[in-house]
């Protein structure tokens, strides 16, 4: 009788560590990372809408973004959206601002099972922004991500994504010169780790680099904390951005922090 009632036992332990795990991952799947925000394997239960705000205070100059942002999931797709207005000031009083170029973003969830999550999609930006902050440009890339929650219950998440973007180059010719738009790639790659340490409240750490011309390496760690249909973000980092392949190497650095308030509906 005791060996029948171990047996059962093992059996109902085994059917139901896989809902447990599967719990555990949904659990995390509406709370996003700080960097390469969308470009991530999670899959929303719900649409949000978001507004953030951003500040990052380098060697000689301060920017800042002002920020709104909305996903919708239809199944396993997911498309999202976002907008920011530019702030920028240098040491030396050289200002400007204007607004980015939104980003239109489209996810596919490509499988998930009780412990990992799957992604593939593509983003381009939509060229109606200023040209005096760089935008007014018609990029576009593509990206995986995958998501897996270790028994102990840390997420963990790695990205890799391909990136295209316009440049304009200036040909001279007996005429004058000639503005002339090209492509070049920008590669985004990073990883992080997410853990709920206390009810509704996730702490989030988080790698990422972007390289194309410039290289820009950023590290953050926040929180997030969600009460009813809102959630609430912050975060602080570094960040180090420059031009390596230059002789001698040019970088500068800088502290940021952000935070935002996200509603789901």
């Amino acid at each position: 009788m005791k060996r029948m009632y171990g047996t059962l036992s093992a059996l109902l332990i085994c059917c139901l560590l896989p809902a447990v795990a599967l719990a555990q991952l949904q659990k995390y799947q509406d709370v996003p990372f700080f960097t390469g925000r969308h470009m991530d394997a999670n899959r929303i239960s719900t649409g949000y809408g978001e507004g953030m705000f951003r500040h990052t205070n380098g060697d000689g100059y301060k920017n800042s973004y002002l920020g709104a942002m909305a996903a919708m999931p239809f199944g396993p797709i997911e498309v999202a959206l976002d907008w920011f207005y530019y702030f920028y000031c240098s040491d030396c009083g050289h200002k400007y601002s204007g607004a980015y170029d939104p980003t239109l973003y489209g996810k596919y969830n490509v499988m998930q099972n009780d412990r990992l999550s799957v992604s593939a999609g593509a983003y381009t930006s939509i060229p109606i922004g200023a040209e005096k902050v760089g935008a007014g440009n018609l990029d576009f890339g593509f990206w995986g991500a995958a998501r897996y929650i270790s028994p102990c219950e840390f997420l963990f998440r790695l990205f890799f994504g391909v990136g295209f973007y316009e440049h304009t180059v200036y040909e001279h010719s007996s005429s004058g010169y000639k503005e002339k738009s090209e492509y070049k790639n920008k590669y985004h790659f990073g990883g992080g780790v997410m853990k709920e340490i206390a009810p509704d409240l996730f702490a989030i750490g988080d790698v990422s680099a972007a390289v194309n011309t410039v290289t820009t390496m950023q590290a953050t760690g926040g929180v997030e904390y969600q009460r009813g249909p809102a959630a609430f973000r912050a975060s602080a980092g570094f960040q180090r951005s420059g031009y390596p392949d230059m002789e001698p190497a040019m970088w500068t650095n800088a502290g940021l922090f952000q935070f935002g308030v996200r509603v789901n509906f």
